[in-house]
């Protein structure tokens, strides 16, 4: 057992003594919150507003992938329309295909899908790839069939300015 000598004086406060925060230290507080505030909200926002963007060229390039593969084989890229939409489900996106001559017998099929962006400016997004008409493969049921193509390369651009690239 614990003994304390007599002359020993725990801590008491005094009985007048309040505590609790001074005006000061409230001040300080507010004064440091009305700096960072809105330091944090503007991270937010600006996280946010990338975010969006992001899950916009995942769409876009999703969007593009699928129509290559689409012209590719339906056989439209030879002589079917080469524009249009993505009906219902995608509202906000349109598409557009181009193909050129790579070299002499293969084709570059260049396919751009726009999308309304911020501030006004449409963005986009293309996708490339080769197709090589005159390859004949044979299929499983033993037919031969032509067609093929190559790894699919791609860029976007942004109001204007070039990001990414692709193989040419």
């Amino acid at each position: 057992m614990l003994s304390f000598p007599k002359n020993h004086r725990s801590y008491h406060p005094r009985r007048g003594a309040r505590r609790g925060f001074t005006l000061i230290e409230v001040l300080a507080t507010l004064l440091l919150m009305t700096i960072a505030l809105p330091v944090i909200m503007k991270g937010v926002s600006m996280a946010t507003s990338a975010a969006s963007v992001a899950k916009r060229r995942v769409e876009a390039t999703t969007l593009a992938d699928s129509k290559i593969n689409e012209l590719i084989a339906t056989g439209e890229w030879q002589n079917g329309q080469l524009s249009g939409d993505f009906g219902t489900d995608w509202p906000d996106y349109t598409w557009s295909a181009q193909v050129n001559d790579y070299d002499g017998t293969n084709k570059q099929i260049d396919v751009t899908v726009n999308w309304p962006g911020r501030s006004g400016y449409p963005d986009a997004l293309s996708l490339s790839t080769l197709v090589y008409p005159n390859n004949p493969i044979t299929m499983a049921n033993g037919t031969t069939g032509t067609s093929g193509s190559s790894t699919t390369t791609g860029s976007s651009s942004t109001t204007g300015s070039t990001l990414g690239g692709g193989l040419k």
